[in-house]
């Protein structure tokens, strides 16, 4: 996936083989916490670490598009 000419995304458990497998330059790597939906009947709102790795900046297209309102008269930027 290293060698592709376009945009990929891939989520995986946090653990140190996966951090260390894509320490690479040009991929990005974005801790989140999401809820664990098999753990949740046993303990409800339970969450586990889990990656996003890319080779873009997952954050850019959330600083490039706003949301619409009826009431703005401005330009609306394309993405």
């Amino acid at each position: 996936m290293l060698d592709i000419k376009g945009k990929f995304l891939v989520s995986y458990n946090d653990c140190p083989e996966i951090r260390e497998l894509w320490d690479k330059p040009g991929i990005h790597i974005e801790e989140i916490s999401r809820l664990n939906n098999l753990a949740q009947r046993y303990d409800g709102g339970c969450q586990y670490a889990e990656l996003l790795i890319s080779n873009y900046d997952t954050s850019e297209r959330a600083r490039s598009v706003r949301q619409l309102s009826l009431f703005d008269n401005e330009t609306i930027l394309e993405v």
